[in-house]
């Protein structure tokens, strides 16, 4: 299913980053370990393995590393970066922050080990999914909802 929305999103000019190696992945791994989490979903890790990190649209999922978009002006973080500022409050500490859309933080919730879409504001969740891929998806149509409707105007 990961390859089928990755079809989807490369038609849709998605930016992929090189895959994660088995150094980077494993990398990864001792650093969440250290930080007192037991494991990085291993559905988030193989996703890792085909993209290091996806831009599309509004929507950002972090990888193992920074990459620079001199470009754009900006860097697009690495999950630890954005772990350690959001692991600084003490109630975000359930949640393993994987990316954002728009005004909501993509997360993995360690209680419900579910995939979730939290409001940036008051961290009401949106949406709850069991599979990375279920998530990916969801996110996927609604954005191409969004993009649809723009363009009927």
């Amino acid at each position: 299913m990961l390859l089928n929305l990755f079809k989807i999103l490369k038609k849709e000019n998605a930016l992929f980053f090189p895959p994660a190696t088995d150094e980077d992945r494993t990398s990864l791994m001792s650093f969440f370990a250290g930080a007192h989490i037991t494991k990085i979903p291993q559905d988030y890790i193989e996703f890792l393995g085909k993209t290091n990190g996806l831009s599309w649209n509004g929507i950002e999922l972090f990888g193992t590393k920074a990459f620079d978009r001199p470009l754009k002006s900006y860097t697009f973080p690495s999950l630890m970066e954005v772990y350690q500022n959001y692991a600084a409050c003490p109630w975000r500490q359930k949640y393993l922050p994987l990316g954002h859309a728009f005004e909501m933080m993509i997360v993995f919730h360690y209680e419900t080990q579910t995939y979730q879409t939290l409001d940036r504001f008051d961290i009401s969740p949106h949406i709850g999914f069991s599979k990375f891929t279920d998530l990916l998806s969801s996110l996927i149509d609604d954005q191409m909802k969004e993009i649809k409707t723009n363009f009927s105007r």
